[in-house]
């Protein structure tokens, strides 16, 4: 039989490498862990490695959109400034360009009232005036070409000036007619609706003055009679 120190020492001992298979196992789980922190930290730091680049990726390109921006502002700025300009310069040219236009029809038409009235400028202003085309006019008349062309450009916006104020005309009076129709038809819409009432103004006057009495009826009555007689009487005495 053991005695009680050997007991004793087996316990310790049993107890003793249990205690190291513990730290043994603690310390393989711990190595476990650490080596499994360690790579996700390092795939932390590779990640966050790759969102720092982008970022600043990010944060150049945005630079650089921003710059973009202020350029494309400045651009836009400036056409909208050469735009305003171009229109003015275009609204002055329009207005020297009518100008001339006005001076070149007032030299036409002082060439043409200075130009002797002959009979083929009669003839020739009637027949462009019908409608005929240049050579027809040069084959009837006697004017050169340079007449001729005056002759139908002044002719031409004469027509063109008859025909604009004969449209203005004839909107006008069309305008005219159309409201004193107008008015006309809210008079007589004013008059069938006043009708009814002052007939049936009068309907109530008719009916609201009070009937004469029979003594006033009879009275009325013997003064027509006295009247008549009177009257009868005094024919008689005449004749």
């Amino acid at each position: 039989m053991l005695s009680f120190v050997d007991l004793l020492l087996i316990s310790l001992a049993s107890g003793g490498v249990f205690l190291l298979l513990l730290i043994l196992v603690s310390f393989v789980l711990s190595a476990r862990r650490t080596s499994a922190l360690e790579s996700t930290i390092e795939d932390l730091n590779s990640k966050i490695t790759i969102q720092n680049a982008t970022i600043d990726q990010l944060t150049a390109e945005l630079s650089n959109l921003n710059s973009k921006l202020s350029n494309t502002q400045k651009t836009v700025s400036y056409l909208a400034k050469n735009q305003d300009d171009i229109i003015d310069s275009y609204e002055a040219l329009k207005k020297k360009l009518s100008r001339l236009d006005n001076k070149q029809e007032e030299q036409q038409k002082l060439i043409v009232q200075n130009t002797p009235e002959s009979q083929a400028i009669k003839q020739a202003t009637a027949l462009i005036r019908k409608g005929m085309t240049q050579e027809e006019v040069a084959r009837r008349t006697n004017l050169n070409p340079t007449e001729l062309e005056m002759l139908f450009a002044v002719t031409k916006k004469e027509m063109l000036k008859e025909k604009k104020e004969a449209a203005a005309a004839a909107a006008a009076a069309a305008a005219a007619a159309a409201a004193a129709a107008a008015t006309a038809a809210k008079e007589q819409v004013k008059e069938a609706a006043a009708e009814p009432v002052q007939i049936q103004v009068q309907e109530d006057m008719s009916f609201t003055q009070p009937l004469p009495s029979a003594h006033k009826v009879a009275g009325r009555k013997a003064r027509n009679a006295y009247g008549m007689g009177s009257s009868k009487s005094l024919i008689s005495k005449n004749r």
